[in-house]
């Protein structure tokens, strides 16, 4: 028999007023050939789980519900390009150091689940292209994007055939540890 598992992360989800604005001020920034991330999926992850059993998703979602963190705004405004994963990206000149505890706390609370965190230091971005060859001359976003954050979300990745989709399955509002 197998276990069934499901391919998920800990991500901030923008509000519809903001995926709006972020939709709006991404549209037309995508060198040929790359794919653009669906709307949709538009996020910033938090902490990547990766493939999770039913007792595993089950102890991250408690750890989840536990975490005390201070709501913030984000501004996005850095447009970048990796070229070893090929993908262009949305971010933060200025990390929030709300945001630095927020994804801090939720390592520290995952630890009874046997969650391996990433060991890299966290780069919080937004992936809105990927397969990009090259991203030589990125234009400039007319605006910052200012995005007010309250809560977060549990995720879950599903394959489609040229890559993935993403469902929310569970969010947590951000409230002043007290």
């Amino acid at each position: 028999m197998t276990t069934r598992t499901r391919r998920l992360f800990f991500a901030l989800w923008p509000d519809a007023a903001t995926r709006e604005r972020l939709t709006e001020a991404l549209r037309g920034i995508k060198p040929a050939p790359a794919r653009a991330t669906h709307s949709d999926d538009l996020h910033i992850t938090l902490v990547f789980l990766g493939s999770l059993d039913t007792s595993t998703q089950h102890c991250a979602e408690q750890a989840a519900a536990l975490v005390r963190a201070e709501p913030f705004t984000l501004t996005l405004d850095k447009l970048g390009h990796w070229q070893r994963p090929r993908i262009l990206w949305l971010g933060a000149a200025h990390c929030p150091d709300a945001l630095l505890d927020l994804v801090s706390r939720l390592g520290r609370a995952l630890q009874p689940c046997k969650i391996k965190p990433d060991e890299r230091p966290y780069q919080p971005h937004l992936t809105f292209a990927r397969k990009v060859q090259t991203a030589a001359a990125l234009p400039a976003l007319s605006e910052p994007i200012e995005w007010p954050v309250s809560s977060f979300a549990l995720v879950e990745s599903q394959p489609i055939n040229d890559g993935a989709r993403y469902r929310v399955l569970t969010t947590w509002p951000l409230a002043a540890a007290g």
